[in-house]
């Protein structure tokens, strides 16, 4: 998180980057599957002063290379260990997880690099959230969040052609983690 921020701000923010990894690990150890980190991490860095899209932005990224790294170092086990004593069934669950984890990485991507996908989300998400009765506005609502994620692809974007040295440090750094 270190590197992803000083890329993206241009200045050093050692104690937000270290207490955004410490509530993305605080916040997935108390939620239902481990899925409540992000959220809280892109909420605490909103309050640090960050625009939405490098607050969401941040976290995404490192979250998606956690998941291609994850999938790497497991697979690199596999490769090196073998599933050991198990059956076909556990074999066939341990792929489907290393898939499933790969699925989260590449929706994001796409959400980031297709803008007709990601409007067509918001618009439907506007629809839903209208009916439910949680918006009173659905265009500006839907406009709301067309903006913010035009902003989050942005740097999606960012990382992916501009920032290429940092995207290496991160997948690095999640494979240490990891090992």
């Amino acid at each position: 998180r270190f590197f992803f921020l000083r890329t993206t701000i241009k200045e050093s923010k050692p104690i937000t980057s270290l207490n955004a990894a410490v509530i993305v690990k605080y916040y997935d150890n108390i939620t239902p599957l481990g899925g409540g980190g992000q959220p809280f991490e892109i909420y605490y860095l909103k309050k640090k002063g960050l625009p939405i899209g490098i607050a969401s932005g941040v976290p995404l990224v490192s979250y998606a290379l956690n998941k291609i790294a994850y999938v790497f170092v497991s697979l690199l086990a596999l490769l090196i260990f073998g599933f050991g004593e198990t059956g076909p069934f556990i074999k066939i669950l341990c792929l489907i997880g290393l898939a499933i984890n790969l699925i989260i990485p590449t929706a994001i991507i796409m959400f980031a690099l297709l803008p007709r996908f990601s409007s067509a989300i918001a618009r439907l998400i506007a629809k839903i959230a209208k009916k439910l009765r949680l918006v009173k506005n659905q265009q500006e609502y839907y406009e709301k969040m067309t903006g913010s994620f035009t902003e989050y692809a942005e740097c999606i974007k960012y990382f992916l052609h501009k920032s290429k040295i940092t995207i290496a440090i991160g997948f690095l750094c999640s494979i240490a983690y990891f090992i």
